[in-house]
C-alpha cells in the first residue's frame, strides 16, 4: 500500500528545491529572508533575489510568500526556467497539481533539457494517477542525468503503483547503490517488498530506514503494515502510535490502526480510527478503503457501498488490487439481496 503521499510529496520538494539553493538545513532562514529583503529594497528588480528569498521562505514553511516571490522573479525574467521550476514545485506543496504543471511544462518549454524539471513534472503526473506519462518523464531526466538516486527511487515508486515490482525493485537497488543512506529510498523498497508478502525483507528495510531515520513518521506505518500482515497486531499498533506521535495529523496512520484493530475484532476502536483519518483529509482514498472493508465485513452493507464508491472518487494514487477489490465489491453489493433489503430496512 502507498500510504505517505504527505511525506512523499515533502521529499520530492526538498529534491526539487535543492536543485536551486543548497543550503544547510540548520540556517537562520528569517535572518537570511532579511538579508534578502534588503537588497530587494535598494534593488527592486533583483530576481535572483527574489528567487533567493522564495526558496528561503519555502523552507521556513511559508509556501504562500515564497508563492509571491516567485511570481515576482518570473515576471522580471519570464525566460527563465529556474523561476517556473521553482514555482511549480511550491504549488506541488500545496498540492495545486494543474497549476503545478502548468509552471513545470512552461519551464521545459524554455529550458528541454532541465532534468529535475522531467523529475517534478513525472511526479505530479504520478500523483494525479497518469502513471505511463509519470514513467515517461522519469526516464526523460535520467536519460539527462543518469546518477540521480532520487530519480531512481522514484521511478522505482510509479512501478510499484503499476504493480511492476520486478522493475521497482531494480530502481531502489540502483538508488542504494548511488546513495546507500536514503532513509526514503529503504521505506519505499520495504513497502514493495510488503506488496510482495515478503515480509522479513518489509521488516528489514523498514528498519534500516529507521536506524538513518527515527522520526520518519512513514517508515514506521510501514514497518507496522508488513507486522500486522504477519499477524503481530499489537506491535503493529505500536508502531502506528508512533506514527502519530511524529505527525498527529498523520491520515494513514489512523486507517493503519483501524484495520489492525479489526484484525483483532475491536471495530469500534476500527471505525473511530477510519473516521478520524477522514476528519483530517476527506480525500484520504486508503482510508475510504479501511472504512469499507470494516463496513462490509460487519454487515453495513449500504454504507459500505458509499465507501467503496468514495474510495474510487479518491483513488489516483492508489495500488491496483484495492481498486479491483472495491469494483468487484460495489457489483456484488448493487445487486446482492442482503444489501437491498438491510437499506430498505433503514
Amino acid at each position: 500500500m502507498k500510504l505517505w503521499i504527505k511525506t512523499v510529496l515533502t521529499l520530492a520538494l526538498m529534491f526539487s528545491l535543492t536543485a536551486c539553493c543548497n543550503r544547510d538545513e540548520g540556517t537562520d532562514y528569517q535572518s537570511k529572508i532579511a538579508d534578502s529583503s534588503r537588497i530587494l529594497a535598494n534593488h527592486p528588480r533583483d530576481a535572483e533575489s527574489y528567487l533567493q528569498r522564495g526558496l528561503l521562505n519555502v523552507r521556513k514553511g511559508d509556501i504562500d510568500r515564497a508563492i509571491a516571490d516567485f511570481n515576482q522573479a518570473r515576471e522580471l525574467k519570464p525566460k527563465d526556467a529556474q523561476a517556473y521550476f521553482c514555482l511549480g514545485s511550491a504549488h506541488v506543496r500545496k498540492e495545486d497539481w494543474n497549476l503545478a504543471l502548468a509552471d513545470v511544462n512552461r519551464a521545459l518549454e524554455i529550458n528541454p533539457q532541465h532534468a529535475k524539471s522531467y523529475f517534478l513534472r513525472g511526479f505530479i503526473y504520478a500523483e494525479k494517477g497518469e502513471l505511463d506519462r509519470a514513467l515517461a518523464d522519469y526516464n526523460r531526466s535520467l536519460e539527462l542525468a543518469p546518477q540521480e538516486a532520487e530519480t531512481y527511487a522514484y521511478r522505482g515508486f510509479a512501478y510499484a503503483k503499476k504493480g511492476d515490482l520486478d522493475r521497482s525493485l531494480a530502481d531502489y537497488r540502483q538508488s542504494l547503490a548511488l546513495n546507500p543512506i536514503s532513509a526514503e529510498t529503504y521505506r519505499f523498497r520495504a513497502a514493495a517488498y510488503n506488496q510482495k508478502g515478503d515480509w522479513c525483507r518489509a521488516l528489514k528495510d523498514a528498519n534500516w530506514a529507521l536506524e538513518i531515520n527515527p522520526n520518519d513518521a512513514a517508515a514506521y506505518i510501514t514497518r507496522g503494515l508488513a507486522l500486522h500482515k504477519r499477524g503481530d497486531f499489537n506491535l503493529a499498533i505500536a508502531d502506528f502510535n508512533r506514527a502519530m506521535m511524529i505527525d498527529p495529523r498523520f491520515a494513514e496512520a489512523y486507517s493503519c490502526r483501524g484495520s489492525a484493530f479489526l484484525g483483532k475484532g475491536y471495530y469500534y476502536r476500527a471505525l473511530m480510527d477510519a473516521n478520524r483519518a477522514l476528519e483530517i483529509n476527506p480525500k484520504d482514498a486508503q482510508a475510504h478503503f479501511c472504512k469499507a472493508q470494516l463496513l462490509d465485513q460487519t454487515g453495513n452493507k449500504k454504507e459500505a457501498l458509499a465507501s467503496y464508491q468514495n474510495f474510487l472518487k479518491y483513488r489516483a494514487s492508489q495500488p491496483q488490487v484495492n481498486i479491483t477489490i472495491a469494483k468487484a465489491r460495489i457489483r456484488t453489493l448493487k445487486k446482492g439481496p442482503g444489501y437491498w433489503t438491510s437499506a430498505n430496512n433503514r
